[in-house]
């Protein structure tokens, strides 16, 4: 049983940038031996950000989102994900690339 690495990402108005970010991580990701998943939080985005996420979530096992009703900002968001994430190791990023 492989162990599992979850990444939260806060993410607001942020469409263009997601699939980037799921790509590049999984492509690292896949040639390890651990499980792993995304787990979003849409911080009220303004954008396509939801829908791409939604989208991106039937596509793909790894991903998986929170949507918040509202922004709530960064810290808020990036606490709502670290209160729903699970697995051996959790790791914090952003969603604009610069991690």
């Amino acid at each position: 049983m492989s162990r599992l690495v979850s990444f939260v990402i806060p993410a607001c108005n942020e469409e263009k940038n997601i699939p980037v970010i799921v790509k590049e991580i999984a492509a690292i990701m896949d040639s390890l031996p651990y499980a792993y998943r995304f787990l979003f939080v849409d911080d009220g985005s303004s954008d396509h950000t939801l829908s791409v996420l939604q989208q991106l979530s039937k596509e793909n096992q790894h991903v998986q989102y929170l949507s918040l009703s509202r922004n709530f900002g960064h810290q808020n968001a990036l606490k709502a994900g670290l209160d729903h994430a699970d697995g051996d190791a959790v790791i914090m990023m952003d969603a604009d690339l610069q991690h």
